[in-house]
């Protein structure tokens, strides 16, 4: 009896990783009299064929009439949900009806985790080719936000219906803040040290309080009732500043760059409302853009980036020559793969000379999640050289940032190390 299990359990899972016995493949499929016209471009009878039975129910699988498992209705949508995305008969409803699209957004978020919504999202837009639709009506109240969303909604940032422009940016807004959740807290608490104690004081900043002390004088006003503590006066130090260090955030924006690309655009964003650093961000692919007077509004922000190009990291890097003021207190962080159309030699030399006149410098060759445990291309050769030259070249995550900023700082002593 025991058997029987294992092998109906094994059964089902096979037949949920390949799909209805008797479904035809798409060679199987021969097109009667179709002209050449590619196959997601419908007639205008089609269309509103298609459109008239968006409500109605897709019947599972009518062709399969051999099926060994019989799946339960729970289950019948998880199969129905992964052959609309991955069987080639099927998947061009994603294609032509964004009812369809938008139904099938929400199924996957009810049936499965975040991680693989977010997976099943993403092969929909790569693979299928459906991004027009996303900016429709219809489905945005289905998507995700994600860093794959973000992209794709900058990359078509132009095709964005007027009237849909605002709720679009908002899915934009809400993934920096989620990543700025993320991180804050450690980009705060790494710069705060740029300050020293002054003058005690009971009109503190909010960076000034002095918690452990304000919660102690307090503890008097504690109300049982409420089980809650009653602050009625706050207590801490004035700052006294020792100086602005300034941060180049100079990050390649040529396609194979372009999560990293979004994620520093949004920590140069968090940065730029923290007053005790002068944050910078220069992005480049041949040409070099200065977006330090757009990180007020992350949305602003990301809509004013340009994405493609070559790589020019030379010209980059002499332009933040130029703008550098106090090179002892500068921090330059270059986020990018290495890959410069015009060789190594030029790059090394320009890095090495900034090195020399007292700019710390790092190279985050990716800036992206789970940047450390995927493969990715980067030039092995120049980062090498680099970290020879004692010029750290490393992949993160966005969420790592404050700590890569911190090693940064304690290595010419602006922090003190914890």
């Amino acid at each position: 009896m025991a058997d029987t299990n294992i092998d109906s359990d094994l059964l089902y899972k096979w037949r949920m990783i390949l799909g209805p016995v008797e479904s035809p493949s798409p060679e199987d499929e021969k097109p009667e009299e179709k002209s050449d016209e590619p196959s997601d471009q419908l007639t205008a009878e089609e269309e509103n064929d298609d459109d008239s039975e968006e409500a109605q129910e897709i019947p599972a699988q009518p062709k399969s009439t051999t099926d060994a498992i019989e799946l339960d209705p729970e289950n019948q949508r998880v199969d129905k949900a992964l052959s609309l995305l991955f069987d080639h008969t099927e998947n061009k409803i994603l294609r032509r009806s964004k009812i369809r699209l938008n139904t099938w957004l929400q199924d996957i978020r009810e049936l499965f985790p975040y991680q693989q919504t977010l997976f099943l999202q993403k092969e929909a837009i790569d693979h299928l080719g459906i991004g027009a639709l996303l900016f429709e009506k219809e489905v945005y109240d289905s998507l995700i936000p994600d860093i794959d969303l973000i992209r794709t909604i900058l990359e078509l940032k132009d095709q964005i219906p007027p009237d849909r422009t605002e709720d679009i940016k908002e899915l934009v807004r809400i993934y920096a803040r989620e990543v700025e959740e993320k991180i804050l807290w450690n980009l705060q608490n790494t710069l705060s040290h740029q300050y020293e104690k002054g003058q005690p004081t009971t009109h503190p900043r909010k960076n000034e309080i002095d918690w452990p002390k304000t919660i102690k004088l307090n503890l008097r006003h504690y109300q049982s009732d409420l089980q809650s503590l009653i602050i009625k006066r706050k207590y801490g130090y004035q700052k006294k500043r020792r100086g602005y260090p300034e941060l180049f955030l100079v990050v390649d924006s040529s396609g194979s760059m372009v999560e990293s690309m979004i994620s520093t655009a949004i920590i140069a964003s968090i940065l730029g409302h923290i007053r005790t650093i002068e944050t910078r961000l220069i992005l480049f692919d041949h040409e070099v853009a200065d977006l330090s007077d757009h990180l007020e509004d992350i949305v602003d922000l990301l809509f004013h980036i340009q994405m493609g190009g070559g790589t020019n990291i030379v010209r980059a890097l002499d332009y933040v020559h130029q703008k550098i003021q106090n090179p002892k207190e500068t921090y330059l962080f270059l986020i990018s793969d290495l890959y410069d159309n015009r060789g190594d030699e030029g790059v090394f030399q320009q890095i090495s000379s900034l090195q020399k006149e007292g700019v710390s410098i790092h190279c985050i060759l990716a800036l992206q999640d789970h940047a450390e445990s995927e493969i990715f291309r980067y030039n092995k050769k120049l980062a090498t050289a680099l970290t020879n030259a004692e010029i750290p070249c490393y992949s993160a995550s966005p969420d790592q940032f404050p700590e890569m900023l911190k090693q940064a700082l304690e290595r010419t002593g602006q922090v003190k190390g914890s």
